[in-house]
């Protein structure tokens, strides 16, 4: 079997490198679940991202199949985790679309949020 051999200053910066990576992950982790806690999508948004229409979002409101909120300005905010264990139960659905891609649509949308946020993190300490 063959040995590395490492100088001790080269080993030190791996050592450092491969930390800074543990902790980008930890932190990540933890931003990924703050945002499947936090998440939320207005009217608008759940539109666009399932391909639905605004009377079929209001009739979820009605028929009490998904929780929402007020939002300070009255606007409705739906929780992502709620719409997404909504369509996984089958508790909602879309003529047409299948609880798959449904499922697909909202976490796309979820990493694009998550995506933006995180360019945004660069550009204010840059």
């Amino acid at each position: 079997m063959d040995t590395i051999k490492i100088e001790s200053e080269a080993y030190k910066k791996l050592l450092s490198k491969i930390e800074g990576i543990e902790r980008y992950i930890k932190n990540t982790s933890a931003l990924f679940v703050d945002i499947e806690d936090t998440l939320e999508m207005t009217t608008r948004e759940v539109i666009e991202t399932l391909g639905t229409s605004e009377s079929t979002v209001y009739r979820w409101r009605q028929d009490r199949l998904v929780p929402y909120r007020y939002d300070e300005s009255g606007n409705v905010r739906f929780l992502f985790k709620d719409l997404y264990l909504a369509i996984k139960c089958s508790r909602i659905s879309l003529q047409g679309t299948n609880k798959k891609d449904l499922l697909i649509k909202l976490t796309e949308f979820k990493d694009d949020f998550v995506r933006n946020s995180f360019l945004e993190s660069l550009d204010r300490n840059d």
